[in-house]
Formats: structure tokens, C-alpha cells, sequence
């Protein structure tokens, strides 16, 4: 059997990005035993991360970094062009498609319709409302909004197949007129499961935290976060007496959150309270995470883009080294992940459970421990490819089903 062909469109620059998203963990695991993955490159940001993958850079370009509205704008023409001829060059036998730019989607679909080309569209999130965040004008935020929604729903009801990263999204894709709708979760190196008890420990003591409560935050410093409840929490212990640091691995993408975060933490009077490591590579996060005590996911329950949100990434790359989880009430987590994770609604709760986590760390421990099984078991990368491996040999029956009629 020949090697299936298959062409990723991702949602952004794929080896731009700090760290290793969804579709560099997914498809550089397929690149290999049957499957050829062909991916398109968008230059928003310098080269940071490595590929095995086969690239393709969108030729005579224009270079507009860090701006990804202006970017997509100043290259419609091009995208128009060179994203139907790679297709057709390369002998492409599936597309996958995520959030890419709504002003070559239709070219897209009609080029892939006349030549029996199946698209699967891998809803990771609900762009719509996640388009937003780029933009910080109100009128250019409706127009995106109506554009973006649009495409989905074309994309949706033209893909033979829709992959969704939440059930929340599943649901929402169903509603729409998807034909076939598999789940594909988000998950975490299998070398995260290897405890760095050790190496945590070591880290705590070169930051001089040993006998520290540590709350731990991983992840890119945006919008969709509130540390409000965290930061008036820890001013109430710190105030009781009790010795607390919050430790944050990350900074912000494009937004001005992390400057309101900053701001925040100085009015509480935690500065030295605060360590900030900015980005770690990704292979080092897990003895980073080793050294916590807790793990926080600071999600704002009242932000648009976390209401399709149910088993954040950090979820799992927590209860990986066995740290215990501090979640928001977001209506995804509370649907299905309530169970791995303790949950906090204001202020005072999350101190409750930090005062209850120093009395009885056992309670949280046992928590973390059956989350760590789950995760083992059906939330490693390797499982993930698996499952979106199922999904390309069944589009590709399709596609051959279809041939035969």
C-alpha cells in the first residue's frame, strides 16, 4: 500500500511557536508507517522547533511577524495560489484543515471538491470566538466574528470528517451538520510520566523554596486567564502567616494581559512573593512541574474562549508528575474533568483548599495519583496519533468508497 499523503493546514506557524502544540505532537508522530505528512508553513514568527515533517513555505511571501490579522490580510493572494498548488503538486490525498484564514477557505474547498480530495477539519477550539483575541477593535472583532463563524460552518458541513478536541465542541459540530464527528482529545509526552521527584526537589532548592507551599502556573500568560482569586488568596495566607510562592512558566503571546497581571500582583504587595521563569523548553518542564506542590489553571470563567474548554493541556502535564490540580469553574472542567482536579469559585474557597491541602495533603495526593493513571493510559501523544491514524484510514475508505460509486 502507497504511503497516504496527507497536507496540514495548522492554525498558525508551525514551527513558530515556543513550544510544541496539538499539531506538532499529533503529526509528527504520524510522519511515518504508511502515512506522509506534507505541512504548510505560515511565517509569523521566527524558526523555533524542529520538524520531520515535509514543509512547504508559501512562496514570495510577505513578512508581517507577530501580526497575525495583517499577516493573513497581506497574503490572500498568495495563500489563493500556492495552497492549491502544493495540493495538487504533491499528489495530496487528504487535507486537514484547522483555524486557518477565512479569506482563502473557499478556494480551498471548491479546488479540493473537483479533484475528490476529502477534507478532515480538526476543530481544536471555536474559532469564531478565539479570532478575537487578535484584535482589540471592537468593529474589526464583529466583522471576524461573522466572517470566521461562516467558515466554520462551511468547513463543518463540507469536511467528510470532524475531529473536536472537547465533547463541548462535539456537540457544537453535531448541531451544525457534521457528517462524522470522532473526539480527539489533547495530551502529553509519554516522557512526561517519568516522576522528577528528585529533579523538583533540586530546583526548590537552588530558588531557596524547600520548605515553601509552591503553586505552580505553566502556559502562555493571556487574556482567557484570571490570577485575580489566586493573587487575593495568597495574600490572605501570606498575611495568616503561611509561607507561599507562586512560580510562573511562561509569557504572553500578543495580548497586554500579562502587563495587567504585573500590575495586579504589585497592588497585593506579592512581588517577592511572585518568581517569574518565563519559557522553558518544553523537554525541562516536567522537572519544573516536579517541584510544585500545586498546579493551577486560572482559567476567567467569564471569557468567551474558555467556554469549550474541558482537559487543558496543563491538566495533563500536571497530573503527569503526580501534582495535584487548582481549576477554575469553567463549565467544561466542571462537566468532565471535575473528577482529577479540585475546583475553586472565589477567593476565600481557594484559600479553604490550600489550608486543607497543608493539613491533609493525602486527600490531594490520591486525586493527582488517579488522574496520572488516566492520563497514562488514554491521554499520551502516542494514543492521541492513534486514534487521529483511525481517523485518516477511515476518510481515506471514504474517499475510495466514493471513487467507486
Amino acid at each position: 500500500m502507497k504511503n497516504i499523503r496527507v497536507l496540514l493546514i495548522p492554525s498558525s506557524d508551525y514551527i513558530g511557536h515556543p513550544f510544541p502544540q496539538r499539531y506538532n505532537h499529533i503529526f509528527e508522530r504520524l510522519h511515518r508507517e504508511g502515512i506522509e505528512v506534507h505541512v504548510i508553513r505560515f511565517s509569523l514568527s521566527p524558526p523555533r522547533l524542529r520538524t520531520s515533517t515535509i514543509l512547504h513555505k508559501i512562496k514570495n511571501e510577505i513578512k508581517v511577524l507577530r501580526n497575525i490579522p495583517l499577516y493573513y490580510l497581506a497574503n490572500i493572494v498568495q495563500h489563493n495560489i500556492e495552497v492549491p498548488r502544493i495540493v495538487k503538486e504533491n499528489n495530496i490525498d487528504i487535507v486537514v484543515a484547522s483555524n486557518l484564514s477565512p479569506l482563502y477557505i473557499t478556494t480551498i474547498i471548491n479546488e479540493l471538491s473537483s479533484n475528490g480530495i476529502p477534507l478532515i477539519f480538526d476543530l481544536q477550539d471555536y474559532y469564531p470566538l478565539s479570532v478575537l483575541g487578535t484584535t482589540g477593535n471592537i468593529f474589526f472583532q464583529k466583522i471576524m466574528y461573522a466572517m470566521t463563524y461562516q467558515m466554520t460552518k462551511i468547513l463543518i458541513t463540507r469536511s467528510i470528517m470532524v475531529t473536536c478536541a472537547s465533547r463541548l465542541l462535539l456537540r457544537f459540530a453535531k448541531r451544525i451538520g457534521a457528517q462524522h464527528v470522532r473526539f480527539i482529545p489533547n495530551g502529553v509526552p509519554s516522557c512526561f510520566f517519568q516522576l522528577r521527584k528528585d529533579q523538583g526537589l533540586e530546583l526548590r532548592n537552588q530558588l531557596g523554596l524547600k520548605q515553601t507551599l509552591i503553586l505552580g502556573f505553566v502556559g502562555s500568560i493571556e487574556f482567557w486567564l484570571d490570577f485575580e482569586p489566586i493573587l487575593c488568596c495568597m495574600h490572605k495566607l501570606y498575611k495568616e502567616g503561611y509561607d507561599v510562592r507562586l512560580i510562573l512558566i511562561g509569557r504572553k503571546l500578543y495580548s497586554k494581559y500579562e502587563d495587567k497581571l504585573v500590575e495586579t500582583i504589585e497592588n497585593y504587595g506579592l512581588k517577592d512573593q511572585v518568581i517569574r521563569l518565563g519559557f522553558i523548553s518544553h523537554e525541562k518542564l516536567p522537572n519544573y512541574i516536579a517541584m510544585f506542590d500545586v498546579g493551577l489553571i486560572p482559567f476567567d470563567p467569564n471569557n468567551y474562549l474558555t467556554f469549550f474548554v474541558e482537559e487543558p493541556l496543563k491538566l495533563w502535564e500536571y497530573s503527569a508528575q503526580e501534582i495535584p490540580v487548582l481549576a477554575s469553574p469553567i463549565k467544561g472542567i466542571k462537566l468532565y474533568s471535575s473528577k482529577y482536579c479540585f475546583i475553586y469559585h472565589s477567593c476565600d474557597e481557594c484559600a479553604k483548599l490550600l489550608k486543607l491541602f497543608i493539613r491533609n495533603r493525602n486527600i490531594f495526593i490520591q486525586r493527582a495519583r488517579k488522574a496520572r493513571l488516566f492520563a497514562f493510559n488514554y491521554r499520551t501523544w502516542n494514543y492521541i496519533a492513534k486514534l487521529f491514524r483511525r481517523v485518516i484510514l477511515e476518510t481515506y475508505r471514504f474517499k475510495h468508497k466514493s471513487l467507486m460509486k
